[in-house]
């Protein structure tokens, strides 16, 4: 497959939660990120990434969010991802091109949902999906 052929169906947000804090002092933030990828329909996938924000070196959460993209791949395209035993195998490196769409996406949605808030100051830190996604991706 020289380029997959596919399209983005729908965007999704499926939680936002923010913190009730009133320092408003900007510290280090710290981030975590959960990646999970669903199959949905025949040749359509949904990629749902978590993220949390945290303030400090503790676990204290400001910002809980979590949004998907559906994406309905070109039947022939998914094809090739189909096992023998029914699996689907996404190759990392689709997995991570797929998944920072989604990134992006969050990263996005959580920009407007914070515009001209307190928590629009802080600085969100990269999220290097080499390390999320160290190899390729097995949907059952």
């Amino acid at each position: 497959m020289d380029q997959l052929r596919f399209k983005i169906n729908k965007i999704n947000t499926y939680k936002f939660e923010t913190s009730d804090f009133t320092d408003t002092s900007i510290d280090k933030v710290r981030l975590e990120t959960k990646i999970d990828f669903k199959k949905i329909e025949s040749h359509i996938i949904e990629i749902v990434v978590q993220s949390k924000f945290y303030r400090g070196d503790i676990k204290n959460e400001i910002i809980n969010i979590s949004a998907g993209i559906t994406y309905d791949i070109h039947p022939e395209d998914f094809a090739e991802f189909i096992q023998n035993d029914g699996t689907i195998i996404i190759p990392q490196n689709l997995a991570i091109y797929l998944s920072g769409l989604v990134v992006g996406s969050t990263r996005g949605i959580l920009s407007v949902r914070t515009e001209n808030t307190k928590f629009s100051q802080f600085i969100i830190p990269p999220t290097t999906l080499d390390s999320t996604i160290p190899s390729d991706i097995k949907i059952t």
